[in-house]
């Protein structure tokens, strides 16, 4: 299926039906299957199944490459999935999920997830005439993504970009999309040169925006609380685990951790908490206040992981990764702010948000704490399209930070 909210549909339907099987019939056993899931509900398809019980395994293309579930016999491809893609279609580049039928490739790959043990079938929801429509393999990742850490470390090897040999070539607008965001950080010149501190921004293991936001850190005195936001936004799966049965539960489970800023505070409310459990429970007494309180475990020890990294950088570099703001946030969103200068967006008399730079209308996504709130001007990790322009990662900020940046200072006609 094509995400979590085709599987929850789905699921409850199947479950509504078994309801209505005879006490004699064999039983249905429902197990949804998709990356946000907790692992301990992800390590319930490997499960032995009961006596009299047929198994039934919802699931993302998480199985179609990533996983082997023994005991398959019957597989049905829909012959669609989700695919994130880095759009510069736009009037400013951000993240679009985009639904897509399946290359011939991947349907084959799902096919061969039935019968690994014995017969199996495959039953395909589209037509033979469908099937050879479609296109031969999936779209390689560098032509979909974000091109500006790839770009950077290129300029640090003092190889074109524009010239070098890649084996699955980019298009030529990600790249001027690229080479746009590592201008508005002072990671390139006009020239299109590394600059010193571009230079220092290669050396971290995370994205160009978010290895500035340190850098900036020591100006403003808030290292250690940046470093530590910026663990947790590199992590590779979703922090938060929001069932639709229990999404009311979830939100009031974590309510402890909100900041009236926003977002970037409350993931470092967050992480600052899972730590102090970490330490005193010990690993198995954190994953259960983890469950309790609706949070990816498995994310929060990758960001400590992450976190560690950075500070060996911080230390390889000079940096003193231990100054602190003591929480004050107006340094630690000034930082961030510094490491993503063109996403902001101010509040219209339509009570929308527009960009300030690429002027598209963008709305604040349901997971952030300020999905309720009107504030003038915003700040947001990144952008992503489903049905809307979503921003997440959200926090409020003033004007006044927006006019102490130099790419708004130097283009003031772009602000209006």
């Amino acid at each position: 299926l094509q995400g979590q909210e085709d599987i929850e549909s789905l699921e409850k339907s199947i479950k509504e039906y078994s309801s209505q099987l005879r006490k004699h019939d064999t039983r249905i056993l429902v197990c949804p299957l998709y990356a946000a899931l907790p692992m301990s509900h992800q390590t319930q398809v490997f499960a032995l199944t009961p006596p009299d019980t047929r198994k039934c395994i919802l699931a993302t293309n998480i199985a179609e490459t990533a996983i082997t579930i023994p005991g398959i016999r019957h597989v049905i491809d829909s012959g669609k999935y989700k695919e994130k893609m880095y759009s510069t279609t736009f009037k400013s580049a951000m993240e679009a999920l985009i639904t897509k039928s399946i290359s011939k490739a991947s349907a084959m790959q799902r096919a061969g997830r039935a019968g690994r043990e014995g017969p199996g079938t495959c039953f395909r929801l589209y037509t033979e005439e469908g099937f050879r429509s479609l296109r031969e393999s999936s779209t390689p990742e560098i032509q979909r993504s974000n091109l500006a850490s790839s770009i950077l470390q290129l300029k640090y090897l003092n190889q074109d970009p524009e010239t070098v040999d890649w084996m699955d070539s980019p298009g030529r607008d990600a790249l001027e999309a690229a080479l746009i965001t590592l201008f508005a950080i002072q990671a390139i010149d006009r020239t299109r040169a590394l600059t010193p501190l571009g230079r220092l921004m290669a050396s971290f293991p995370v994205e160009p925006s978010l290895a500035r936001a340190i850098l900036a850190s020591r100006e403003q005195n808030c290292s250690n609380e940046v470093v530590d936001i910026v663990a947790v936004l590199s992590t590779t799966s979703t922090i938060f685990f929001d069932p639709s049965e229990a999404r009311e539960d979830a939100s009031e489970a974590r309510r402890k951790f909100r900041h009236p800023t926003g977002d970037h505070i409350m993931f470092l409310n967050l992480f600052r908490a899972y730590e102090e459990v970490l330490g005193s429970l010990g690993r198995h007494g954190a994953i259960d206040w983890c469950r309790k309180h609706y949070i990816n475990e498995r994310a929060l020890a990758e960001a400590v992981r992450i976190r560690d990294q950075i500070r060996s950088s911080c230390e390889r570099l000079n940096i003193n990764w231990k100054t602190s703001s003591r929480l004050e946030p107006e340094p630690i969103l000034k930082s961030f702010l510094a490491g993503s200068p063109q996403n902001a967006a101010q509040l219209h008399p339509d009570f929308d948000y527009r960009q300030l730079i690429g002027s598209s209308v963008v709305k604040i996504h349901p997971s952030s704490t300020l999905i309720d709130k009107k504030v003038p001007v915003i700040m947001y990790n990144e952008l992503i399209i489903t049905s809307k322009i979503y921003a997440r990662c959200v926090s409020s900020i003033t004007r006044q930070f927006i006019t102490e940046l130099p790419l708004y200072s130097q283009t003031p006609s772009r602000t209006t």
